[in-house]
């Protein structure tokens, strides 16, 4: 990933990380809304042009996730640049876990995961059938967008902030996100995720991880 993401002490240009995030958001939370791209196909069987509608929903997805991604940039570089956080190592990474865990185990991250868990329920409350198919589409997928962003922006923001190795804390990161979604249970890993990422917050305040494991 971006050197940002990996060292956090440079603040490279917009552009670049903005374009690595809408990668990683592709990779990490593309798969797992397949089964909204299945609906779209779904309500699009006899209004034409299926692949089209599919399309736009991925894309609308892909929007709003990289309009997520530009504030948590913009929060990232406003958090890094508070005196005292930019003075100890690993303090803004650290908060960055703290805020994460306190909202996984918030009563909002718990209703957003069960509406993105459900993507035929937000259909049936968008789809009227009133507009353009296009229309329809663009509007349910934004919903459900904005639903995987609430329940999800909190892990996706640890990205941006920690790792000895950015690839494996992606990858645990894509795992639980995936397994919250998909899983039957999957609801049940999100009070252990928060307790723990919030223990390791608490713990790189508190001076007790090695030195090194957080961005500095």
């Amino acid at each position: 990933m971006t050197e940002h993401m990996q060292h956090g002490a440079a603040t490279p240009e917009v552009g670049p990380v903005l374009l690595a995030w809408v990668v990683m958001v592709v990779a990490m939370m593309l798969p797992p809304a397949l089964p909204l791209l299945a609906t779209v196909a779904g309500l699009a069987t006899g209004r034409g042009r299926p692949v089209f509608l599919v399309s736009i929903a991925g894309t609308t997805f892909v929007a709003i996730w990289t309009v997520a991604g530009a504030v948590l940039l913009g929060l990232d570089a406003a958090l890094r640049g508070v005196p005292w956080l930019g003075a100890q190592p690993g303090a803004a990474a650290a908060v960055v876990l703290v805020a994460a865990g306190l909202y996984q185990l918030s009563p909002l991250a718990q209703r957003c995961l069960t509406a993105c868990r459900s993507p035929r329920s937000t259909a049936l409350r968008y789809w009227r059938g009133r507009r353009p198919a296009w229309a329809e589409t663009a509007g349910l997928s934004a919903s459900y967008g904005l639903t995987c962003v609430g329940c999800c922006w909190a892990l996706m923001a640890i990205s941006l902030a920690v790792a000895v190795a950015a690839l494996p804390v992606m990858v645990v990161l894509a795992v639980v996100m995936a397994a919250q979604r998909l899983l039957p249970h999957g609801r049940r890993l999100v009070r252990p995720a928060g307790f723990l990422t919030l223990a390791l917050g608490t713990a790189a305040l508190a001076g007790l991880l090695p030195p090194g494991v957080l961005v500095v």
